[in-house]
């Protein structure tokens, strides 16, 4: 009873578990444009807390940043395969169609993480200005692009030098 009594006494209560109101800190769902900008802003504030939480866990503060600068510089092949996705079906979607595009783009970061991280994108630190980011992640572009043209022209070789049958 002395537990509720504190309780009540000049602290406000916690917030009702996320089950109980998905629309929390709105006590039901938005009917305003300014309810709807609170409840995005209040979703982005907890997403952002959560990501910071799990990059803290892991220890993975500069990661973070370094694989959104491989996702980056990967744009043009995400794309490619949203474009293909989005000329399927919903059943085309689910299953492997597009799956050479998903490859790209699993080869694509993989690769640019990779010239990134021997660049020292992820050594930057807080004190690099976005001018100092974007040279050493164009470098790193350019060297992946650089990769996969040699991988291209060995490929092309390859088949050019098999016998045919």
């Amino acid at each position: 009873m002395a537990e509720t009594n504190s309780h009540s006494q000049g602290s406000t209560a916690p917030p009702p578990p996320v089950y109980e109101n998905p629309y929390y800190p709105l006590e039901g769902p938005p009917r305003t444009p300014e309810e709807h900008e609170l409840l995005k802003s209040w979703i982005r504030t907890e997403r952002e807390a959560v990501n910071a939480q799990v990059r803290t866990k892991l220890g993975t503060g500069s990661t973070s940043s370094l694989d959104e600068m491989a996702m980056a510089n990967c744009a043009d092949v995400r794309w490619q395969a949203l474009q293909c996705l989005r000329g399927r079906s919903w059943i085309g979607r689910f299953t492997n169609f597009c799956l050479q595009e998903q490859q790209r783009i699993t080869e694509c970061v993989e690769g640019q993480t990779k010239h990134l991280k021997a660049l020292g994108y992820h050594k930057l630190g807080k004190g690099a200005t976005e001018r100092e980011r974007m040279l050493v992640a164009n470098a790193a572009d350019r060297l992946f692009l650089e990769e996969m043209k040699q991988k291209r022209l060995k490929e092309m070789q390859a088949n050019l030098d098999s016998p045919k049958q």
